[in-house]
């Protein structure tokens, strides 16, 4: 007869153990991949804010440059978007393309506000730039908004 290797009582204690292990590394494993989904959906959500920004900023910069053509003001009045001028607010939405703008849209409104003197005229100026995901892959469930907003005058009467 061949002598008994081990201590009594200790049989099986190492596939317990390494069953043990195993089940450890394969919560960590899952744990990892969580947060790696979690930090690209973020990563989504960054670019998407940014792009919204821009939008925004791009809806200030185009009405600025109809209210300001070649740096002197030329219009005391809203300008709607066929170039028209007004007097009461207006409200454009534009959807925006080429690289990096798709899927994106800017709403600029534009606001006679309260004169302070009849020779001074003020306009705020209201952008919102609306993005969702161009990538058909990526979450479609949500749009991020950014809205920008500006005063301006002629200044006169300073």
């Amino acid at each position: 007869m061949s002598p008994k290797r081990g201590l009594p009582g200790q049989r099986g204690s190492v596939l317990m153990i390494a069953l043990a292990v195993i089940v450890l590394f394969g919560l960590l494993a899952a744990t990892l991949a969580q947060l790696q989904q979690d930090s690209g959906k973020q990563t989504v959500v960054e670019v998407q804010t940014v792009r919204a920004r821009l939008a925004a900023q791009t809806g200030l910069e185009r009405q600025l440059q109809a209210l300001y053509p070649a740096n002197t003001w030329q219009r005391s009045l809203c300008v709607t978007p066929d170039g028209a001028t007004t007097a009461s607010a207006t409200s454009a939405t534009q959807t925006l393309s080429g690289t990096g703008q798709d899927g994106c849209q800017v709403t600029i409104q534009c606001q006679a506000l309260s004169a302070v003197s009849p020779a001074v005229t003020t306009l705020q100026l209201t952008s919102q730039g609306r993005c969702a995901p161009a990538d058909s892959r990526a979450d479609a469930g949500f749009t991020v908004t950014r809205t920008l907003q500006a005063e301006v005058f002629n200044g006169v009467g300073q």
